[in-house]
């Protein structure tokens, strides 16, 4: 399967974008950063761990600073899309023809 994303660093807006597959930055930072939360905390979880919700903001948002700075890595994007589509209600919608 062919990937519609670029090699080499994609900018952290249109990652964005694509990760969540919605238009504006506005409506997508939220939802990313609820798949980041899921994400982490189900590191933490793994490591056996204990993540408090002030620890989970910093984390989150020292993320996000790292990722505006220097955008995102070849193949975080696909990662995130594959994490981002396993949530539940928000995969990719089925199209339905009506007969």
């Amino acid at each position: 399967m062919k990937s519609s994303i670029p090699a080499g660093n994609v900018r952290f807006k249109k990652g964005l974008n694509q990760i969540t597959g919605k238009t504006s930055e506005a409506k997508a930072l939220p939802a990313f950063k609820a798949m980041l939360a899921e994400e982490i905390r189900r590191i933490y979880r793994a490591k056996c761990r204990v993540l408090t919700d002030e620890d989970l903001n910093r984390i989150i948002q020292e993320n996000l600073e790292s990722y505006r700075a220097n955008d995102f890595e070849p193949g975080e994007v696909e990662k995130f899309q594959r994490c981002y589509r396993a949530m539940p209600r928000r995969g990719l919608r089925k199209n339905i023809s009506k007969k």
